[in-house]
């Protein structure tokens, strides 16, 4: 097979698989022109990045340990500064259920009463449903 022809079809499989994957919440969260806006730059960025690195990987470099040392404290900076926005849905109405239930079981493995405590938003937490017989 032709080497582009292979490169291709890498990006264009990796770029359907994250949109298989990110729909649901990216169509969740926006309004449908911004969502299919988002999708569409996601696409862009992956096949943009894909053809970057494979442009790199050519050449005989190497990544020292600073820059990889400078992504992980990237990286880390965006998850701490982003994933306490997404638990408090400022986008939508939303609910602080991921942190009930992380309160909940934290309180049980500290053999606690679990509904006692309060989430971030000042909830108590509701019952867990009961299981089906």
């Amino acid at each position: 097979m032709n080497p582009s022809v292979h490169r291709f079809l890498l990006i264009f499989s990796i770029c359907a698989a994250w949109t298989l994957i990110s729909w649901a919440a990216i169509y969740k969260y926006l309004t449908y022109g911004k969502a299919t806006a988002a999708m569409l730059l996601g696409i862009l960025f992956i096949a943009q990045g894909m053809h970057w690195l494979d442009r790199l990987n050519q050449q005989q470099r190497q990544i020292s340990a600073g820059w990889l040392l400078l992504l992980f404290l990237i990286l880390t900076a965006a998850f701490s500064v982003l994933y306490p926005i997404s638990l408090k849905h400022t986008l939508n109405v939303g609910s602080d259920r991921e942190d009930a239930l992380r309160i909940e079981l934290n309180a049980v493995h500290h053999h606690q009463y679990p509904y006692d405590t309060h989430t971030f938003l000042g909830n108590p937490p509701t019952p867990c449903p009961e299981p089906c017989c």
